[in-house]
Parts: structure tokens; C-alpha cells; sequence
């Protein structure tokens, strides 16, 4: 799929140009930075206005050509309830103003911190499962246009990508060719499982459900970060998120946690099906797909902040298999431990 950048060097934001792009009222500060993405890409400002106070996310990374799609099931699910911020469109229309040169979205601020998936509680997971299971049971429909998304297959293969590491004297360079022959036959195993993900029956979601996407507040939780919304197969993404918000440090599973992800999902009227941990096989799909645009982004920016997320990523994806079939007999436990009862 092609990709989108804005043209020109960015210039600097100011508060009034960003109040006006949205409609958002007379500016009463300045923006603020109040948190950054995974390797800096995005920035996340706050503004006040007159009309109330916003979360604007600059977006550094690349724009693909489904964002209004995406933008539409985000819009679909505020419509139906699902507990986030409120989506914020542009004043020309559409999900994303540029201002300055810089693709900016908006969302009503709300007040919370995020954490990472081995940092939740019983309880949260419980929290998530619901919010996960109400988003399910709305079955959001989505474009055709992502028909022609193909996920990753468009993204440079192993191949190139130690040719380009060795070309530029990528510091990636030497791991990615001293795991090549790997590597290799995990991208194959991937675009498989993609291709057959495709063909599976698809409901409209948010497609990346980690703790750090979510505002853990004090009226319960907040689903932030649609820019990934699409299509997917429901017992894949609840699989996958039971196990990961049920992980801990040291490699570790909390089965109390990740029932209470399961309950919480079943809580909301959703069905949990015994044969969901065979479905885990999709997150090589993801992972591989991941880690190579990590490592497209490693090459292009040079810097030791994006080659130590890259790093950790490919030593990841190498241990995805292993992931893959430890994953599935917790939440084969898990689901056991449902059936069980309270």
C-alpha cells in the first residue's frame, strides 16, 4: 500500500493555528507536550481552549491511505458507546488537519495515565475484558477498501532489508544477517497466516489493544489510539489480548488475571470459544510485520533509541513460535478455569 507523508520541512505549531484547524475555540495557553509514542514518532499536546481542553497527536510516521476508514469505525464506536475520548474532526473534514506541515488529530482530553500490559491488575483485566467484549458485540462494519490492505506484505522483505541494513552500515546490520536464514522462514510462516486471516470472517475494531493504548482512569478505562482500526477476526483479538494483558515480568502468566479478562469479555455477552488459543497463531503475522517496519525505520533514521527497539523486536519475533505455543496452553488453562465457574 502506498504511503503518505506531508510535503516540506514542518514548521513550527502554534496554539491559535491548531484551535483553528479543529473549530476548538480561543486558545487560553500554549500547547503543551504531555506524552510521546513508541520511539518518539508521535507526540501527544495538550490545549486549552475557551471551548474546553484537547489532546492533539502530532503524527510523524508515515499516513497510509485508509486513515478516514479507520476514522469511520473510531466514530462508529464513540457512536455506540465504547468508553474513549471523543473524536475530534478537522474543520475541512476528515480525521487529520495539517498544520505547519504536521498531520495533527484531536481528541476531547481526559485525564489518565497509561501503563504496560505487565502492570495491570486482576481487576483492570476484568475492565478490559468488558470494554473489549462491548466493542466485539457491536459488530462495526468496515470499507472494502481495506480489501486491498495487504498487512505487511508490501513492507521490504528479510532479504532487502539485510542488504539495505549492510549497504548503510546499519548497526541492525550484523543481527539481521546473523538470523537471516530465520528470519526468512518466520516472513513465510507470516504472510500465511495473513493471507488466511483475510479470509476469516472480520468485524470492524481497534486492532491494537496493549494497556499503553488505553487511559487507566478513575472512572474506569479509556480506549485511545484508533490510527490502526480495521478489520479483524474477533476470537483472534480476544485470544491475543487475554494472554497479553495477562503477562508479567520474568516471562510470567497470571491465570487469575487472564480469567478475569475472560469473564469480563463473557460479562458483555460474548462467547468464548475453546478453540480460540488455536488462533494464536496470527501473532506471528503481527509481530513479523512489526519488526520489519521497525527495522525500515531504523535504517532510515540512524538513531540508538529506534536500533534498541528494533533490536528487542527481532529478538522477539525469533522467539515468537515459543510465545506462540506457551500462550496457548494458559489460555487453554484459562478457559478450563472459566468453564470451572467463580
Amino acid at each position: 500500500m502506498s504511503r503518505r507523508r506531508s510535503a516540506g520541512a514542518p514548521g513550527p505549531l502554534t496554539s491559535q493555528a491548531v484551535a483553528d484547524a479543529f473549530k476548538l475555540g480561543e486558545p487560553v495557553n500554549e500547547l503543551t507536550e504531555a506524552a510521546r509514542g513508541w520511539g518518539d514518532h508521535n507526540i501527544v499536546y495538550r490545549l486549552d481552549t475557551t471551548d474546553g481542553q484537547w489532546a492533539i497527536k502530532a503524527l510523524q510516521r508515515e499516513l497510509d491511505e485508509l486513515v478516514a476508514e479507520r476514522f469511520e469505525i473510531e466514530l462508529a464506536a464513540f457512536a455506540n458507546g465504547v468508553a474513549m475520548p471523543r473524536p475530534v474532526p478537522a474543520g475541512a473534514g476528515g480525521p487529520v488537519a495539517v498544520v505547519a506541515g504536521h498531520p495533527l488529530r484531536c481528541h476531547q482530553w481526559v485525564d489518565g495515565l497509561a501503563k504496560i500490559n505487565e502492570h495491570t491488575t486482576v481487576s483492570e483485566n476484568r475492565l478490559m475484558g468488558e470494554l473489549v467484549g462491548h466493542l466485539h458485540g457491536l459488530f462495526l462494519s468496515w470499507s472494502t477498501h481495506f480489501d486491498d490492505d495487504t498487512f505487511g506484505e508490501d513492507e521490504p522483505g528479510w532479504s532487502t532489508l539485510a542488504i539495505e541494513a549492510g549497504r548503510c552500515r546499519s548497526a541492525l546490520g550484523p543481527l539481521i544477517k546473523q538470523n537471516l536464514a530465520a528470519l526468512q522462514a518466520l516472513e513465510v510462516r507470516a504472510s500465511r497466516v495473513r493471507r488466511a486471516h483475510r479470509k476469516l470472517p472480520r468485524i470492524g475494531s481497534h486492532r491494537d489493544l496493549n494497556a499503553h493504548n488505553v487511559l487507566f482512569t478513575g472512572a474506569g478505562l479509556r480506549l485511545i489510539d484508533w490510527e490502526a482500526a480495521g478489520p479483524i477476526f474477533a476470537p483472534w483479538e480476544r485470544a491475543c489480548y487475554a494472554t497479553l494483558w495477562s503477562t508479567r515480568d520474568g516471562g510470567r502468566y497470571d491465570l487469575d488475571a487472564l480469567t478475569a479478562f475472560l469473564r469480563g469479555y463473557r460479562h458483555t455477552g460474548g462467547q468464548i470459544d475453546r478453540e480460540d488459543p488455536d488462533t494464536l497463531e496470527y501473532l506471528i503475522g503481527n509481530v513479523d510485520w512489526w519488526a520489519r517496519k521497525n527495522v525500515h525505520w531504523a535504517i532510515e533514521a540512524g538513531t540508538s533509541r529506534q536500533d534498541d527497539l528494533t533490536r528487542n523486536l527481532v529478538a522477539a519475533l525469533l522467539a515468537t513460535p515459543a510465545t506462540i505455543e506457551k500462550r496457548r496452553r494458559v489460555l487453554q488453562e484459562g478457559i478450563r478455569m472459566l468453564e470451572r465457574g467463580p
